[in-house]
């Protein structure tokens, strides 16, 4: 059984849903199985950055810098090296590049990091695929396709936000 995700047996499934032959795509070299590669690539870049996703989340109780404050006379934190977006906070903050200010001396926050494919839990494989079927019946212009994909996209999306529960409480 597999245990992570790979980007080879994703784009295979995906050119079999498409209806796309998928003998030659073994190889990297297929202009097809690049623009695909590219397209799973950012999509992974896309779903790390949306905060209905909890599978990249991270908790981190930030302490303020010694004799660091901003220009506002609030406490200067440094933000994570992985922070990616916010999705929630305990305190009061803003945030200003690299970044976070609070009239707090901790700050404790929940953030969406950037991670791997081989990272992201096997409930994903099903969105991934529909996202990619979908992104590449645009691609490759097989548009009769377009809504069926992005239909199940949806779907899977909803599934998978279910599955991970619903934040009953957001500080």
């Amino acid at each position: 059984m597999q245990k992570t995700l790979d980007k080879n047996n994703l784009i295979e499934i995906t050119f079999l849903r498409l209806g796309k032959s998928v003998g030659k795509y073994g190889n990297n070299d297929d202009e097809d199985y690049y623009k695909a590669g590219r397209m799973l690539d950012e999509i992974i870049e896309n779903i790390a950055l949306e905060t209905e996703f909890r599978f990249n989340a991270t908790t981190v109780v930030l302490n303020k810098n010694i004799d660091e404050t901003g220009v506002l006379g609030d406490n200067r934190f440094n933000l994570p090296a992985d922070f990616l977006n916010l999705i929630s906070c305990e305190q009061d903050i803003r945030l200003e590049g690299e970044y976070v200010y609070s009239e707090e001396s901790t700050v404790t926050m929940i953030y969406c990091r950037k991670i791997e494919l081989t990272e992201f839990p096997l409930y994903m494989k099903r969105f991934l695929i529909s996202y990619l079927c979908y992104e590449l019946s645009i691609i490759f212009k097989y548009l009769d396709k377009t809504a069926l994909f992005k239909k199940e996209m949806i779907l899977e999306k909803t599934r998978i936000i279910n599955l991970q529960g619903l934040i009953v409480k957001e500080w």
